[in-house]
């Protein structure tokens, strides 16, 4: 009703407690009708660690709740800056930046990478950023909300999640190593797998953030500077501990070798129902023609409606029909997820680490001549792990930055490499472990090791 004071809407979270959406407010109002889309509603059905309930039972959290919790995050980042800009807080830009963080996960589809990797194999290696870009730019509810708000919304706010790098301090809080995302992620995902390790302190962050010019390239001869996100000297330790904070979540939840056991199984499934798919033979996957993942792989792979129809939980409803496919490796497989039988690892990397030399070169080059002997359940997983991302000044990547004040008083600015001697000593890692279902294959990857080492 016209003149009607409109409530404060709230929504219990267990990092933020309550993130209130007040409706008066042209932020939080359009955030409040973007919550109820079906699109973002899609995401209360896509878990944000996939797997990581197979060894952490309380990771069952989803991306819905995590984009709510970057939203809160960037509300509090955009107040912060404007506190600090005054007069040249860019207001336009902050709201485009809000919604972004709101959005900045909706193209995420079932156990998010695993899937996105398996659509390479479908020829058509899109990444969740231009899903979740297509979802707003396309015809979608989301779309509809973003320009019945303002013609040439979605457009904006689009291109923001589409660039590769921060073109200003709004955009940088949306997508940078110091982002809402990541300040949501790393909280949420620490507590709600019961982890002890990855704690940072949140609040002094916040509380030592400044804003400085900050040099992104040279045009015409000239440098160029625009406004950025950095810490004073006094948060140092902080942002030491937020890095480290990313790196042992890594370490221990989302490379944990039991949870990539299971993603490199159903990246397996996945590839083999492709293969039948291809090869004509639907059938002997045990999916029923209607399902929705079948759909998906034997129709248009580009089609955003195929795609909103999938999410974790028809994935795990293949699995159980695949459980009873008549080929032999399509059933093994599902059957091993659904009863979390998985493959256990060898770990070569960390032995390869102790051999010194080229032996892990030695090793891949054996692991790839034998492939075929070794057969199809023999799985090899090969990542790498840092702390810190380092960028060049000379490019936008200076946004992308975790950025130091000195204590001197001078106002100059360094890169956290600079300042911090934890940082800049955690080395790349590279994990390369190889996994199997049997005896029998474990003996064989023993037997190439040994090889390797006469």
């Amino acid at each position: 009703m016209k003149g009607q004071k409109q409530e404060n809407l709230r929504i219990r979270d267990p990092i933020h407690d309550l993130i209130t959406f007040d409706l008066a407010d042209s932020l939080d109002g359009l955030a409040w009708e973007l919550i109820n889309s079906r699109e973002f509603q899609r995401l209360r059905r896509v878990k944000q660690l996939g797997f990581s309930d197979f060894v952490f039972p309380g990771a069952t959290h989803t991306r819905f709740s995590h984009c709510l919790g970057a939203f809160s995050i960037a509300r509090k980042l955009l107040k912060i800056i404007e506190k600090k800009q005054g007069a040249t807080f860019d207001r336009s830009k902050a709201f485009v930046a809000g919604i972004a963080a709101l959005l900045h996960d909706l193209g995420h589809g079932p156990f998010s990478h695993v899937f996105e990797g398996i659509q390479k194999e479908l020829g058509r290696g899109r990444k969740h950023e231009e899903w979740t870009r297509e979802m707003i730019e396309g015809d979608t509810e989301v779309h509809s909300i973003l320009e019945g708000n303002n013609s040439g919304l979605a457009n904006k706010v689009g291109l923001l999640l589409g660039r590769k790098d921060p073109a200003d301090i709004y955009d940088a809080l949306v997508s940078s190593q110091f982002d809402a995302d990541r300040l949501d992620y790393l909280q949420r995902d620490r507590y709600m797998t019961g982890t002890n390790t990855g704690a940072f302190d949140y609040a002094w962050l916040l509380d030592c953030l400044e804003i400085g010019k900050i040099n992104v390239g040279q045009e015409g001869g000239d440098f160029v500077e625009v406004d950025g996100l950095y810490l004073n000297h006094k948060g140092l330790a902080a942002a030491e501990g937020y890095l480290l904070a990313r790196f042992h979540l890594y370490s221990q939840v989302y490379l944990h070798k039991t949870t990539r056991a299971a993603e490199l199984m159903l990246a397996s499934l996945l590839s083999r129902m492709i293969a039948l798919v291809k090869e004509g033979h639907a059938e002997a996957t045990g999916l029923h023609a209607g399902h929705p993942l079948l759909r998906f792989f034997e129709g248009d792979k580009s089609s955003l409606g195929s795609y909103l129809d999938l999410d974790d939980f028809q994935i795990w409803s293949a699995i159980a029909e695949m459980a009873a496919a008549t080929d032999a490796q399509t059933r093994n497989l599902a059957i091993g997820l659904h009863d979390r039988k998985l493959h256990k690892c060898i770990n070569i990397g960390e032995m390869a680490r102790r051999a010194g030399g080229d032996s892990l070169v030695h090793f891949k080059r054996l692991l790839k001549e034998n492939s075929e002997k070794l057969g199809a359940n023999v799985l090899k997983d090969e990542v790498s792990l840092t702390a810190y991302g380092t960028h060049d000044y000379e490019d936008t990547g200076a946004l992308q930055k975790v950025l130091i004040g000195l204590p001197d008083g001078s106002g100059k600015i360094e890169d956290i490499v600079s300042r911090s001697e934890i940082v800049g000593a955690i080395k790349r890692q590279r994990i390369f472990r190889v996994y199997f279902s049997d005896a029998a294959e474990r003996e064989s990857i023993e037997e190439l090791w040994k090889e390797v080492i006469k």
